[in-house]
């Protein structure tokens, strides 16, 4: 199935762009040289919010409070889940974490 999915990529890469691609890597290896144009992002460090290589991710802007409450179901259910992956945090540096998912994937994804 592994390799399926490569195979899928490349596909797919006949007729679109892959400018992001949020994987595992010790699930299995890519060649990265054959989609040059795009982004790897290792998927654990994505959710400890940090950037992928290469990206200037601090040129990225802080949320307005205006978008912020647009996701406030998002930030339940954010909260809930990193109360289970640091259950020591507090509530601030939990909403951190989450101020942070905002600006990273707002930029990486400009149609947040």
């Amino acid at each position: 199935m592994r390799r399926d999915q490569i195979d899928v990529a490349r596909e797919l890469k006949k007729h679109h762009e892959i400018p992001y691609w949020l994987r595992m890597r010790g699930h299995f290896t890519i060649d990265e040289s054959e989609f040059p144009e795009t982004v790897f992002h290792e998927y654990l460090d994505a959710l400890k919010a940090l950037p992928a290589p290469g990206l200037e991710s601090e040129r990225y802007e802080p949320w307005s409070s205006d978008a912020i409450t647009r996701f406030s179901v998002t930030e339940s259910e954010f909260m809930g889940m990193v109360d289970k992956w640091h259950p020591n945090w507090s509530v601030n540096r939990r909403k951190e974490l989450y101020y942070e998912m905002l600006r990273y994937w707002g930029g990486v994804l400009p149609c947040a």
